[in-house]
Formats: C-alpha cells, structure tokens, sequence
C-alpha cells in the first residue's frame, strides 16, 4: 500500500532499509582480513538489493531512479567489500565514528575518484547546510514541474509515438518534419537526461543534510554531485566531468578483474571502458524491469553503444591531436572554441536524436499492450 507524505511515496524506501543496513554494519565492523563472511554480507546485500528492486511498484518513474540506485548500492558494495577490501580508517576508534564512515561510504560512494567540482574551502558548516536545503528544494520543485508536463505542447496523442517520429533526421529529410514533433522530442531529451539529475542531486542533497546536519559528518566530505555542465562537450567527458561518479570504481574495477587476463594494456583499457558501460547498461536494465510484453534490454544495447562511441571519439580526438603537432600547427583559442562549440552540438545531436529513441518504443508498446 501506497504511504504519501508530500507527495513522496515512502513505502518505496522501506524494502531499501534492510540492505542498506547490511552495508553499512558490514562495511564498518567486519574487517579486511575475514574474506568469507565479507564474501557472504556482499552476496546478502546484493539479494536484497534485488528483491527491493523486484517487489517495488513499477508505474512511477521515481520508483525507476530508486531501482537504479538499489542496483548501484549492490555494486559498490561488493566493490568496497570484496575488491578494493576497504575498512574504516584507524581515526574511527568509536562505534559511532565507524558507522558515520560507513554511512559517507553508502550514501555518497564517490570512494577513490577525483572530483572535478569542489565547494569554497572556507565554507562553514551552516554555509553548507543552507545552500544544500535550498539546492533540494529547487531541485525537487523543477523535478515536479518537468515530471508533470510542463514543456509538452499539451495534450500527447497516438499519432505522437508513431514509428515515423523515432528520428529527427529522417523526418528532416522526407519534409515531413513538423514544430509538434520538435517540441516533443526536445521536451523529452531534457526530462530524460536532466530529470534523473534533478532526482539525483535532491536526493544527495537530502542525504547531505542528514549527515552533517544530524550525524555530524565533516561537510567537506559531500562535495557536490555533479560537475560543470560546460565540460560536457563529448561523451567521454559528459560521463568523466559532468556527470556523478557514483559507483564509478564499482563499474571500473569490476570491469578490470574481469579483464586482468588481457596483456596488452591499450586493449585492456579498452575493454575496461566498453564492459564498465555494459555492466552500467545491465544495471539499468534491471531496474528497469517489469513483467509483461513491454520489458527489454535496450538499456543494456544503449550503454554498450555509449562504450564503442567514446573508443571512437578518444581515436579520432588522439588522431586528430598526432595529425596537429606532425603539421607544426600551435593550438589557438579560436581553434579550441571552436572544437568545443563542435561538440556541444555533437552531444545535443546524440541526446535528441538517439538518446529518446527508447522512450518512442516504450510508449507505443505501453498503448499496444496496456491501452495507455
């Protein structure tokens, strides 16, 4: 049964209690040395990771961000526990000191990756907490307004998810391309890939506030979660300068003990990349499931696709850089303004023409098969 407190559905957050819990006592009294039942709490934190992200409903797309989430505490849980092997620092001598390391741990799993955009050194405490509160208010305020339509040109028919819609270019091409068709698709590239944002920053903000506010936490150990927006000007930097690195190590570092095997270190930072993308792209297809005709993997073909575009985007950057300095040529400010202005266009083509494709197949089987 649904529990609604301001327009949140809490009863989503319960089943997510238990493996939270789990990590969190595992990750701050179980030590290093004892492998088999670290082993075991990581294989019992990753089931009930799952069984939270199979009994949750599945009709709201706030459910869908919790889901993601789940899946990402059940990989960097198993990273911390099992591959980078981490405990509480020799600092954390008290109960309540090792469990406030455990909770920074879960609630912000930025372990071991560089942080591109820091808050001023010499902000207080009480600096933190209010721009932190106000950072969730307005994030969840936008959220709402994006999540009910606002940017949609009113109402959204049938003949809006029709095949012929799936992409811009081909429209653009046959003539057939229409204001409406524009302004829906724009309208869904921004709540698709930016409404995940706004749900991810509020909920780090919230977590934020809990753990300084209430626990005690050094504010400096929540920097913000995401980077500049302006540094995303090719895949591979939307994804290593703009976007959170959440469980990043847990993606990477999976992926390097799955190829450790390999000897030639270029093609084995390749297949790091290409499987850190799959191993993202199963995650989110698992949360993405529900039963029916409408489930499919086209989260998991997605991200693998994100993989082999930033290989091909790093060989024609490195390409074009040996092509550069063989000619004598010296880097200029224009030359690079330019560059950069080619690939914000180059991304905003990626995310309106290929980014939402999924969301036209999931529609027109929801009306299909659910006569939504």
């Amino acid at each position: 049964m649904a529990i609604t407190v301001a327009g949140i559905d809490i009863s989503l957050l319960v089943p997510a209690l238990l493996p939270h819990s789990t990590a969190i006592i595992s990750l701050a009294f179980v030590p290093p040395a004892s492998r088999t039942l670290r082993l075991v709490l990581a294989l019992t934190t990753v089931a009930l990771c799952l069984r939270a992200i199979f009994l949750r409903p599945r009709d709201t797309f706030t459910s869908g961000n919790l889901a993601e989430y789940l899946s990402a505490v059940a990989l960097h849980t198993s990273c911390y526990l099992l591959i980078l092997n981490v405990s509480p620092p020799v600092s954390a001598e008290t109960t309540g000191a090792k469990l406030q390391w455990g909770l920074n741990a879960i609630f912000s799993p930025r372990m071991g990756v560089h942080i591109d955009r820091l808050d001023p050194p010499d902000m207080t405490r009480l600096h933190f907490l209010a721009r932190r509160a106000i950072v969730a208010g307005l994030t969840w305020i936008v959220y709402s307004h994006l999540s009910s339509g606002i940017l949609l040109p009113g109402e959204i028919y049938v003949e809006d998810w029709d095949p012929a819609h799936d992409s811009l270019i081909a429209q653009l091409r046959a003539g057939t391309l229409t204001l409406r068709a524009s302004h829906i698709r724009l309208a869904l590239t921004i709540f698709v890939h930016f409404g995940a944002a706004l749900v991810l920053t509020c909920a780090h903000s919230a977590c934020a506030l809990i753990a300084v506010g209430i626990f005690g936490s050094p504010h400096l150990a929540w920097p913000p979660l995401f980077g500049r927006p302006s540094e995303a000007y090719t895949l591979q930097r939307w994804y290593s300068r703009f976007w959170h690195k959440l469980s990043r190590k847990a993606f990477t570092l999976h992926a390097a003990v799955l190829t450790a095997w390999i000897p030639a270190p270029a093609v084995r930072r390749a297949m790091v990349a290409l499987l850190s993308f799959a191993i993202s792209g199963m995650m989110h297809t698992v949360a993405a499931w529900k039963p029916g005709p409408c489930q499919s993997v086209a989260p998991l073909w997605t991200f693998c696709c994100f993989g082999v575009v930033v290989l091909l985007e790093q060989a024609v950057i490195v390409m074009y850089k040996r092509l550069h300095t063989g000619l004598g040529l010296r880097w200029t400010r224009q030359e690079r303004f330019f560059w950069r202005v080619v690939g914000y266009c180059w991304m905003a083509f990626s995310w309106v023409e290929v980014g939402t494709r999924p969301t036209y197949a999931a529609a027109r089987c929801h009306i299909e098969h659910e006569g939504g």
